[in-house]
C-alpha cells in the first residue's frame, strides 16, 4: 500500500496506552509509532521499536514552496521522495518489500497555523504488529 495518512497538523490520530505522546511535527527517522486511527493527527504515540508497533519513520523532508502544493502534486512528490527514503532505510524498494509505504503530509490548516512543511515517510504493515526495526532489514 502506498498513500498518505491525513494529519491535523498533518494528514493521520494515533492511540495506544503506555506510549510517549509526541507532536507529528517532531518525529524523527527511526522512531516507531502505534497504529493510527481517525482522519487527522496532531500527536502520535511513539514506542520503542522492540515493542509492538505499526509504523516506523523511514525519513522526513520539508516542502520548500510558499503555498501548500495541490493534492496530486503533493502525492507525486511524497511518493517519489518517500520511495527513495524507504529504499535507503529498509534496503529494498517498497514494491518488493513485505512492508507498506505511507506518509503524513501537512494539511491546509497546519500549513497556515503552525507553519508545517514536513512530509514524514513511514514503513509498516496492516496485517501484523512489528516488534523490531525495519532499518536495513532488506524485507
Amino acid at each position: 500500500m502506498r498513500g498518505p495518512l491525513a494529519l491535523a497538523g498533518v494528514t493521520a490520530v494515533l492511540v495506544a496506552g503506555g506510549c510517549s505522546s509526541t507532536s507529528v511535527l517532531s518525529l524523527s527517522t527511526g522512531e516507531c509509532l502505534a497504529s493510527p486511527s481517525g482522519d487527522t493527527v496532531t500527536e502520535v504515540d511513539v514506542r520503542d521499536c522492540d515493542s509492538p508497533h505499526a509504523l516506523e519513520v523511514v525519513g522526513t523532508f520539508d516542502l520548500d514552496t510558499d503555498t501548500l502544493p495541490a493534492q496530486a502534486e503533493l502525492t507525486a512528490l511524497a511518493d517519489r521522495r518517500c520511495t527513495a527514503a524507504f529504499t535507503d532505510y529498509v534496503g529494498v524498494d517498497p514494491a518488493e518489500s513485505r512492508f507498506d509505504l505511507t506518509w503524513m503530509v501537512p494539511t491546509e490548516s497546519s500549513w497556515g497555523s503552525s507553519g508545517d512543511r514536513t512530509v514524514t515517510c513511514l514503513a509498516g504493515t496492516h496485517s501484523e504488529s512489528l516488534t523490531s526495526s525495519v532499518r536495513d532489514s532488506g524485507e
